[in-house]
């Protein structure tokens, strides 16, 4: 007999909140050395082939449900794009991404903070923007506050 609180056996096979397999995403770019009204119309009618740009090439990965993914690299290393891709907002030119569950992103750290509120009111802002129940997103705040890891200043207006 099994235990009504163990997740199915699927859910358990499927362990992964996110996996990605050979992601890659390409921008067709072109290029002109000056950029003037007549290169412009002039581009229109070339038969010169765009330049591929890869912005994601062979990038592979799995989160665990519960675990956190965090980007870090430096500019132009395709953090954006990667979100991007997790959160929908661009299909993989090649690829795989299966994303099981809500996943959240933030694009840019601090994005659609209210620089007057403290970190523990813009929370509660957040999880009622993300439309999760206010009594929900008050049993997971001491879990996201030690996440956090402000201290004291968790209870400061964010502009301090």
């Amino acid at each position: 007999m099994t235990d009504p609180a163990d997740p199915p056996p699927v859910e358990r096979a499927n362990a992964h909140a996110i996996d990605a397999t050979d992601l890659g995403v390409r921008y067709s770019l072109r290029f002109t050395k000056k950029s003037t009204l007549r290169n412009s119309v002039g581009q229109l009618f070339s038969r010169q082939a765009p330049e591929p740009f890869w912005a994601l090439r062979h990038v592979s990965f799995n989160v665990v449900r519960g675990e956190s993914l965090a980007v870090i690299g430096p500019n132009g290393a395709g953090k954006s794009t990667l979100l991007q891709v997790l959160a929908g907002i661009l299909i993989p030119s090649e690829g795989s991404v299966a994303v099981r569950g809500h996943v959240s992103s933030l694009l840019t750290l601090g994005a659609g903070f209210d620089q007057d509120l403290t970190g523990r009111e813009n929370i509660l802002l957040a999880g009622a923007f993300l439309g999760l129940d206010d009594p929900i997103v008050r049993e997971l705040l001491p879990t996201i506050v030690e996440f956090a890891d402000l201290g004291p200043f968790i209870d400061a207006p964010i502009r301090t």
